[in-house]
This record gives C-alpha cells, structure tokens and sequence, in this order.
C-alpha cells in the first residue's frame, strides 16, 4: 500500500532578516491543498510557520533544529518503500562560498554554515529515505536584498540532477522569486495550487510542463520581471502519482507533442455495435428490397411536413408585415430635383446633420424601384458625460454608443499600453507609470459596456501601487538609519497615490503610512538617545508632511538644532547602529 506524506514549511518573521509577507500563507496554502483536496491524511500533513496553527493550537518554530528533526524523523521513520513524499519551503534562500542553503527563522547573515540548512545536507537526508518518490518544491529566492540571493539555485540543481532527485526551483538561479498583494501568495505558489486544483497536475512531469508554460505568463501580467521555474526530474519518477485517489498515467502509453507537453494518454474507444435489424411484427428482418421502400416512404413523409412548414411561416410573414408592404411607395428624385421628406429616426444623417442621400443597390438599372421603410428604432437614452460624436447633433443613438464604445476601448488600451511600454526589469519604478494609466482609465464614465472591465484594472492597479509601496519598504539598508528612512519615504510617497475610490486598498495603504512614519521617528529618536542629534535630525527630515509622525518630527527637530552648536566647516558624525 502507498502511503502520501507532505511537509509545508513557511517563514514569514525572520530573526535577523527583513520578514517576508506571504511565506506562512503559501505553506498553509500547502497543506490545505494536499489535505483538503488532495486526499493526504491531514496528520500526514506537518506544517512549520511563524504562528500557531489555524485551529489555534502551538506548533514548533521552524527553526534549523526544528526543521531538521522533522525532516529525519520523516524519512528514516515513517517513509517506506513506494511512499510519496512532498517537500515545500518557501523562505530566504542564499548562496554562500558557492554553495545553497535554505535560511530558517534563526538563521544569522554572518553565520550561515552554521545556522543555515545546506541544501547538500538536506539531500542527503532525502537520499537516505527508502522512498525515491519525493518531489522537493522550493520557493528559496525572493528577494534582491537577501543576503547572497543572486545564485542559489544552481548548486542545488547539480546536486538533484547528480543524485537524481526531483526537484523544483521558484525561479532560475539568474532570476528572483516574487510575492504579490494582488494574489496575496508568492507567484510560484499561485500557479502550483492552480495547476493541482485547476488543471489536474497529478504528476512530476505534469506539474512541471504546466509551471513553465504559466509562471511567465502570470509574471508578466502582474508586471513583474519575468519567472521561469528550475526543474530537474528523473525518468524514473517523471510520471509518478502525486496524490492519491487518481489513476496513474501510462508511462508506457504517454507521449509528448512537438513542445515536450505531456499528453496524458487517451483509453481507447471501442467501435459501436450495428444497430439492431427493425422488428417487423413477425419476428424477422427485412429483406434487402424492402428497405428502399421504407426509405422512400420517409422521404416522402419530410417532405411534405417540410412544406407544410414553410407555407407556414410564409403566411406569418405576409401577415405581420402586411401594412409595411402595401405603404406607398417613394421613388428617387429625378436628377436636378431635391427630394423632401418628414424627418424620421429611420433615415441616416450625413456629416452635416441632414438626411444621406439613398444609395442605388447593387442591382439598380436606372428604373426607380420601391423602397421599404424599416420600423423606427426608439433612441436609446444618452449620457450627458459623454463628449458628441461627430459633427451631427441628431446622430442616431447606435451610432452614437458604437463610437462612444470604440473611444473608451481606446483609452483602456492606451492604458495598459503605457504600462507596458515603461515597464522595465525594476518593478519599483512603476509608480508614476500606473498613476497616469489610472489617470487614463478615469475617462471611462459609467454606462459604458468597458467600464466594468475598467474598474477591474482600476482595483488592480491600484493594489500593484501598494505592493510596490510595500516593496520600497522592505528593501535592505545595510544597518544605514538614513538609507532606511529613505526607504520609508519612498514607501510612503508610493502607498499616497493608492486612490482613495479603492476603500480597502486605501486603507491599507493609509494604515502602512501611520506605521511607516512613526518607524522613521523610532529611527530618529534612537539616534538621538545615543548622543548622535545630527543624524537624529537628517532622520527626522524625512517623515513626509501629512504624516501621522510629521508633527512629532518637525518638534524634535526643534529641539535638537537647539541643542547642537557644530564648529564651523564641521560635520557631526556618529555610528549607525545596526537595524
């Protein structure tokens, strides 16, 4: 019997790190795939995060001790032959002196041999397991500010491709691994649980096919540098059950088209039975002459029902548009003369506001042949935000809302077009860009058949600005109190731009400018309690203006160019201590 297991690890709260925003939510996420949908018993289940676990009971802090026990106990304990195991961690990843290690929460930027896991050790605890059928998903590189992340990964591949683990990396070891508010997980994770939930990626191969074809692609829409995963699978365990309660794939029977995607092989159709001879009364069949003649009979039988049908409906015809046909007919006036007629809502308007002329069809001779009116179409009614179409006052309604449909079309593309042609390789430089495509989207007033799609990107956008604001926040500092108020300020000067019509999104946003600011004075305050009152005022300086903290700063600031006297051509220098 094949027994599922699944360890989910997620560190958000780091010791010694700047925390990550979604690590806990992708494990969690995990575990809740794995064992609410995908049928692994949920004590098979571990998960080792910050906090406690949903039903609110302790569990152990992923530390390095905590996490290695487990992994042990797990693999030389509990695995047996033909078991499946899943291993996912989404945390820092680092590369150090050429190797990889996953950084716990305990983990120390000047120790990492010793307080980090290398990946070397954690494959060979995997290898001693009596099971090859462990896939390893690692979501280790997701910041450019994290110590060491350019490079982790590829020591990592080499040893999976050398002692033939299956194993899948976020991103290349060139690329960086991203979280997002607006799906509230890391990119890898979202597409690993839509391909398990969605799309059936029941296998090694599967899963990996469909994280190359979609993790660009969702990258890209949310206008970040683009993520493609690492993926090394041996053949032996390419097209493994992952879960269980699903039938194996054929490994024999599998194929692949031209582009390597795995078609999942198809059972084969059985060829259906002849239609059983017609009874006719006595108990046999009917001879080879008598078939013609039935057929016949049938025919027959449609065609008359057949005619008796369209008689019919022509007959509806005729009456219900009986008073338009015998309406008197209007012929064209002759050449030199100038026809006139009563202005009607059915007769086109040229450019200048009067009647078209009617236009000869293709089957015209010269001979002046009669011409049926359509019945008036009711206007619909107008929206007074809209700007006129044309130079025709009395253009029809449905001309009027195809143009108006066509001109909000154009701005909502030359809205996403200016994100697109100013989106660059930093993601944080955006901010601007997305402001004037709001600005853009704002134009489209409601009514509109694209209005609904342009609240959509309204909200999206909007959200990608706190994100990014999110991301100034959170960029490294080096231990620098004024590269870390530089920060902050950028961080707030982008979460300002949220619009205040996105309530949710503006009070978050609102929310992280209280705390950013204050975070800024704390800085200010500290330097100043250590006798450092020059730094303490370049600090304060830059806690924004309508900031919570604005006051409080600008008073400090008072107080300590009162209390600082420098000596002419001198600068005031102190230590930074470490944040």
């Amino acid at each position: 019997m094949v027994n599922y297991w699944a360890i989910a690890i997620g560190i958000n709260q780091y010791e010694n790190f700047q925390p990550l925003t979604y690590a806990e939510r992708d494990a969690q996420a995990m575990q809740h795939v794995w064992a609410m949908e995908g049928g692994i018993p949920i004590e098979q289940c571990f998960l080792l995060s910050d906090n406690a676990t949903p039903d609110g009971s302790s569990q152990p802090a992923p530390n390095r001790d905590t996490i290695l026990d487990l992994l042990t106990d797990v693999c030389q304990h509990r695995l047996c032959p033909d078991d499946v195991l899943w291993l996912f961690f989404s945390g820092y990843g680092a590369q150090y002196q050429n190797k990889d290690y996953l950084l716990p929460m305990d983990a120390e930027p000047t120790r990492i041999p010793a307080t980090a896991i290398a990946v070397e050790d954690l494959f060979g605890i995997l290898q001693a397991a009596p099971t090859r059928n462990i896939l390893t998903l690692l979501d280790m590189n997701r910041s450019q500010g994290t110590l060491g992340g350019e490079g982790a990964g590829a020591q990592t591949l080499e040893l999976a491709q050398h002692l033939q683990l299956p194993v899948i990396l976020s991103c290349r070891p060139e690329q960086f691994s991203h979280e997002t508010l607006l799906l509230r997980q890391g990119l890898f994770t979202s597409v690993l649980l839509e391909g398990l939930r969605s799309y059936g990626c029941l296998t090694p191969e599967q899963l990996a096919q469909f994280l190359r074809n979609r993790l660009p692609e969702l990258s890209e829409h949310h206008w970040r540098p683009r993520q493609d995963p690492a993926v090394v699978i041996p053949d032996q365990q390419r097209y493994q059950l992952l879960l269980p309660g699903k039938s194996r794939p054929s490994e024999a029977h599998s194929s692949a088209d031209e582009d390597g995607v795995l078609q999942s092989p198809e059972p084969p159709v059985a060829p259906l039975p002849p239609p059983p001879p017609p009874d006719m009364g006595n108990g046999t069949a009917p001879s080879e002459e008598q078939v013609p003649v039935e057929d016949e009979k049938t025919w027959q039988k449609l065609l008359l029902f057949g005619g008796l049908t369209l008689l019919a409906l022509l007959a509806l015809v005729v009456v219900r548009n009986g008073e338009i046909v015998t309406r008197p007919t209007t012929t064209r006036p002759s050449p030199g003369t100038q026809e006139t007629l009563p202005p009607s809502p059915s007769v086109p308007l040229g450019e200048s506001g009067t009647e078209a002329a009617p236009q000869p069809s293709p089957t015209d001779s010269g001979t002046p042949s009669p011409t049926v009116q359509p019945e008036p179409i009711p206007a619909a009614p107008q929206n007074p935000e809209l700007p006129p179409v044309g130079s025709g006052g009395d253009d029809s309604s449905g001309k009027n809302d195809l143009a108006a449909t066509d001109r909000d079309r154009q701005i909502l593309d030359s809205a996403r077009a200016t994100l697109t042609r100013f989106r660059s390789d930093a993601p944080t430089n955006q901010v601007s860009e997305i402001g004037e495509a709001i600005r853009q989207l704002r134009q489209i007033p409601p009514g509109n058949p694209v209005y609904a799609e342009a609240q959509q990107s309204l909200d999206r956008w909007s959200a990608m600005i706190f994100d990014i604001a999110i991301g100034r926040a959170a960029r490294q500092n080096g231990g620098d109190s004024v590269i870390a108020a530089q920060n902050y300020q950028a961080a707030i000067s982008a979460a300002q731009l949220v619009p205040s019509d996105r309530p949710e999104t503006y009070r978050a946003a609102m929310r992280s400018i209280t705390v950013w600011s204050q975070k800024t004075m704390d800085l200010a305050n500290l330097n100043a309690s250590q006798g450092a009152l020059g730094l303490a005022i370049q600090v304060a300086n830059y806690v924004p203006p309508n900031t919570p903290a604005y006051a409080e700063a600008q008073r400090a600031i008072a107080t300590w160019q009162a209390q600082v006297q420098p000596l002419p051509g001198t600068q005031q220098t102190a230590e930074v201590p470490p944040q």
